[in-house]
């Protein structure tokens, strides 16, 4: 299993060795739509494209855990939702955004079936 910290530190390192949140646009928190069960948070170098067929991910995170670490990363106190509830998920994505510049939203449309 990779370090957060270092997957992040990957993500967003410069040139110059400093650190870039610039480089990660958006993060997707995704549960499954039978049970709302908590599936991933997927991490995107690119901005959401309304247009796009498909939109490629740069890295999946399935763990609780590391999802509570990138929280921490960013200064947010927050456990990680285990079921869908919108309400807490949008507390989540809104300090993400307001803390980081970074777009975060939430679904419950994985189908695992």
């Amino acid at each position: 299993m990779i370090k957060l910290t270092k997957l992040l530190t990957e993500l967003h390192t410069s040139r110059d060795g400093d650190i870039d949140l610039r480089k990660i646009k958006r993060i997707q928190f995704s549960y499954t739509s039978q049970t709302g069960y908590f599936y991933a948070v997927y991490l995107y170098n690119k901005g959401k494209d309304p247009h796009a067929k498909s939109s490629s991910w740069t890295y999946k995170i399935s763990y609780e855990d590391e999802v509570e670490e990138m929280f921490k990363e960013f200064g947010i106190n927050a456990g990680m939702p285990r079921r869908y509830d919108t309400r807490e998920l949008e507390a989540i994505c809104q300090e993400i955004t307001s803390r980081t510049g970074i777009a975060a939203d939430y679904d419950d449309s994985m189908d695992v079936s």
